[in-house]
């Protein structure tokens, strides 16, 4: 939660935006457009969310039917009523939300290029011990065994000599017109 905090920090309430990990939309009338993986989840700014629910009471804008993959449909639907789809990456470029494991993203020789990852990822996935960013929000494919671990590592671990540097909160954002949300970067 501490790490969702700060990535929310320089954001205004009432910017209809939301985070979460970027994946292509892939559909011909919605160009460069993307939806939030709903594996590690996605967050809603309140407009947003505001948006979102009267979004669902317009079926031109919000599917009635469920048959696509429900974070598809929200990030169809959330475009449509015109909420942007953010940048959760932090400074370095690194995800905060991911859609597999922490393992599976450090340690990639699972897996070609050719796997959907790679394929569907909005901004170009980058897998290598300096691919995680310094302040994860979520994971995917995380078993509640696993969840001890990390919060073992994360509240309980101390490691002798670490150095502690202080913190700098990003400036707030106020206005829409201050986001600045790249354009894809993947070329798969």
């Amino acid at each position: 939660m501490e790490n969702l905090r700060y990535m929310l920090y320089p954001y205004s309430p009432e910017l209809p935006i939301y985070f979460g990990f970027n994946f292509k939309l892939m559909d011909s009338e919605l160009k460069n457009a993307s939806y939030m993986s709903g594996g590690s989840g996605y967050v809603l700014s309140r407009e947003a969310l505001r948006r979102f629910v009267h979004g669902l009471n317009d079926s031109s804008k919000c599917r009635e039917q469920d048959d696509h993959a429900e974070d598809m449909e929200a990030g169809r639907c959330l475009h449509n009523v015109g909420v942007l789809a953010g940048d959760s990456r932090d400074a370095k470029m690194r995800n905060r939300f991911q859609p597999m494991a922490p393992y599976s993203t450090l340690i990639s020789s699972y897996y070609g290029l050719d796997f959907w990852y790679f394929k569907y990822a909005y901004y170009n996935p980058r897998t290598c011990m300096d691919c995680l960013s310094d302040y994860p929000v979520a994971f995917h494919y995380v078993s509640p065994a696993e969840q001890y671990v990390y919060d073992y590592f994360n509240y309980k671990f101390e490691l002798h000599g670490r150095r502690r540097y202080k913190e700098q909160l990003p400036a707030k954002l106020t206005a829409a017109e201050q986001l600045v949300i790249p354009a894809a970067d993947n070329a798969f």
